[in-house]
This record gives C-alpha cells, structure tokens and sequence, in this order.
C-alpha cells in the first residue's frame, strides 16, 4: 500500500464501470489512474479539478512510466 498525496487532473469512467481518479504529474500527457473503491465515489463526486486529495491504495506496478494504483480510499 502507498498513501499519495496530488492533484485532481480529472475524473472518468473506468474499464470496468468504477470510477477513475486522474492525478497530475510534472507531464502533462501521463497522469496518475488512481481506481477508486465504490465506498469511495460519493465523495469523489464531490472533487473539483485542481484540488488536492490523499489517497491510500495499492500499487499494483507501472504502465509506461505511470504507476497503477487501486482499491484507493480517501485519507
């Protein structure tokens, strides 16, 4: 598990049908995908962009360069 603190860069939909919580990094073409728990989603509705959020998760490796974090909860 990682706690990590960002930025929101955005919010979208999963592969899955989950949702997603992009976190900026210093490129501005490879965010962070940050897979959020279902407990989780009320509150992520609730994020604007630019706001800065820490999330707990698990870091399940790296996709060209970015790391893929999931079962993220709010901290």
């Amino acid at each position: 598990k990682v706690l990590v603190t960002g930025t929101v860069q955005s919010i979208d939909k999963g592969p899955f049908g989950g949702l997603m919580l992009r976190l900026a990094t210093g490129n501005e073409f490879m965010s962070t995908s940050c897979d959020m728990e279902k407990s989780e989603h009320s509150q992520l509705a609730q994020l604007s962009k630019g706001e800065r959020v820490r999330v707990l998760c698990v870091c399940r490796g790296m996709v060209i360069g970015s790391p893929q974090l999931d079962d993220c909860t709010f901290r």
